[in-house]
């Protein structure tokens, strides 16, 4: 059989080419929200590996950012400021914007190198487990990297101290699979104020030539770190936490929370009309839901939205069609009960128009053996069934209860053995509260049940994830991975990063020998697939295909968050 194309729409309406136009659709829905359209969205700068060698230097420094949209305030934070890439350290810098780290860009296969130079104040309290602390301290995270969790790799529970540097060397092996990603901060006691405060970064590993069809990988892209800001949550845990809010703000007013992308407030993102535009996407809060809305067909914007990627892994039959959209560690919620004041727009500006209409193939893309399928494996490895609760506790965090040995706060001592080269099968509970994280090797949707109705739901089953937020409308009692790889620490944890602080996070001991792989397990090439395609909403459609990391969107865009 051959392969069907996706149609896009043949006809371009005149007026959606117009910057006027496209500005009198955005300002419909920027009067409810109070926003104005933004300068042109900046990418952040970029690290790429040479000769199969990354090497960058990323300094964390205080500076202030100061701005006068959507209101005057000043707020002192930490960034990440590549030696290479960006050319400059903070140095007492007073920025316009918030500071995003430079996007680290290689594939399968390279050697990345990282010196993390921690230039941050000392520490004036003392560790107390559990709670805000030491936040001058910090550490690395590659979110979503299937990698090595042992030094000098991805270990989250060494501590880089203030006037200190690490070097970090990470062998990407030659099977990773091609995906959008993230970096962040994750000494426990200070990930909160950090992450938070905007101490993040993307990370891209490439698409191999056999990875995903070749138009795919030809396509216009933007890297977008959306990121909401908790201003007020910010500067409670520096007060917290020792440093009190001289190290947050000069501002004695309260600040109002705000979206921001790639660190600028409602910035205008341009695309061309009649042609598909990849958006690289990564959502960041601290205890946040995140839900897009569409500018409305009628109203003439005439938008299709679909999904290539969630948490940086390719879905089967891409691209997929969406009713809805949930971010990597929010969900949706009915507005009536859940909805906050804040709300964002994202303003997408289409500035030409192809003169004839690009189609995208639907495949299936090459897959590793650490993401073959295990949701109904019957093979002849290791199986092993666990039980994992976030259970709640006062004030609206939560512990960590393992087989059901009694739920308890973070004790920096192993909760178990898991053998290398293994299918786990782990029954969550409590993940439509805390969206569950674990780190080294995605986890794959096992049975899903969609209550909410949707013609296109979000979550499939055999679905993979690195963080799962249950939203209400759906249950996923099960989640199934394969230990591949690699050995060592891997840490699973509440993904609203003021939980983790205050105790919601364990690890485990992956044991055996480096390089065990269930071999059974097949790596899958890439195909092409025969799917019905996504219906056009209306001639003159703009078109988005997205690969966030949990959440796709299309022009014009209305960001809400949920408590």
């Amino acid at each position: 059989m051959t392969a069907r194309s996706l149609p896009i729409a043949q006809r371009a309406r005149p007026e959606t080419r117009t910057i006027g136009t496209t500005l009198l659709i955005a300002a419909a829905l920027v009067s409810r929200a109070s926003r104005a359209r933004g300068a042109d969205l900046v990418e952040p700068n970029v690290a790429r590996s040479v000769s199969n060698v990354l090497t960058e230097t990323l300094v964390v420094e205080e500076y202030t950012y100061a701005t006068t949209t959507p209101s005057v305030f000043s707020f002192k934070t930490r960034g990440y400021f590549g030696a290479t890439a960006d050319a400059s350290t903070a140095a007492d810098q007073t920025l316009s914007d918030l500071k995003i780290g430079p996007t680290l860009k290689f594939a399968a296969g390279d050697r990345v190198n990282i010196l993390l130079d921690n230039k941050l104040e000392p520490n004036t309290d003392s560790v107390v487990m559990n709670t805000y602390h030491t936040p001058g301290t910090t550490n690395l995270h590659m979110h979503g990297l299937h990698i090595s969790a042992y030094d000098p790799h991805d270990n989250v529970l060494i501590k880089v101290e203030p006037g200190s540097t690490r070097q970090y060397a990470y062998d990407i092996i030659a099977d990773h699979a091609a995906g959008t990603h993230w970096y962040h901060a994750h000494a426990h006691g200070s990930t909160a104020l950090q992450v938070g405060g905007g101490l993040v970064g993307v990370i891209i590993v490439e698409d191999g030539s056999d990875e995903i069809p070749a138009e795919y990988q030809n396509l216009d892209e933007k890297v977008m770190m959306i990121q909401y800001m908790q201003f007020e949550d910010v500067r409670r845990i520096a007060a917290t936490s020792g440093m009190g809010e001289s190290h947050t703000s000069s501002s004695t007013a309260s600040i109002a929370d705000m979206f921001t992308t790639n660190g600028q407030y409602a910035p205008t993102i341009k695309i061309d009309q009649n042609e598909w535009t990849r958006l690289r996407m990564v959502f960041m809060a601290l205890d946040k839901v995140v839900e897009f809305t569409l500018g409305s067909a009628a109203a003439g914007l005439g938008c299709e939205w679909t999904l290539l990627a969630k948490d940086g892994i390719y879905v089967d039959n891409a691209p997929r069609a969406l009713t809805n959209v949930v971010g990597g560690a929010s969900g949706r919620g009915p507005p009536s009960k859940n909805i906050a004041t804040t709300v964002g727009v994202l303003n997408f500006q289409v500035v030409s128009s192809a003169s004839s209409a690009t189609t995208l193939t639907p495949f299936n893309a090459k897959l590793p053996n650490y993401l073959a399928s295990v949701t109904a494996y019957a093979g002849s490895g290791a199986v092993e069934s666990h039980t994992l609760q976030f259970a709640p506790v006062a004030g609206g965090g939560c512990n960590v209860n393992y087989d059901n040995a009694g739920a308890a706060a973070y004790t920096a001592v192993s909760l178990g053995n898991i053998p290398a080269g293994s299918v786990q099968t782990w029954s969550l509970s409590g993940s439509d509260r805390h969206p569950f994280h674990i780190h080294v090797n995605p986890f794959q949707l096992g049975s899903v049940t969609d209550t909410s109705g949707l013609a296109n739901p979000y979550f499939f089953m055999g679905d993979w994830h690195d963080v799962m937020y249950v939203p209400s409308g759906y249950s996923i009692p099960q989640v199934h991975f394969h230990t591949a790889d690699f050995t060592g620490k891997v840490v699973a944890h509440c993904h609203f990063l003021n939980h983790e602080d205050q105790g919601c996070m364990g690890f485990w001991e992956i044991t055996g020998d480096n390089g065990t792989v269930v071999s059974d397990l097949a790596a899958r090439a890439m195909t092409t697939v025969v799917s019905p395609p996504p219906s056009p909403s209306s001639s003159g459609t703009v078109h988005v295909a997205s690969v966030a990391r949990a959440f796709a969107l299309c022009a014009l865009a209305t960001l809400f968050a949920y408590a």
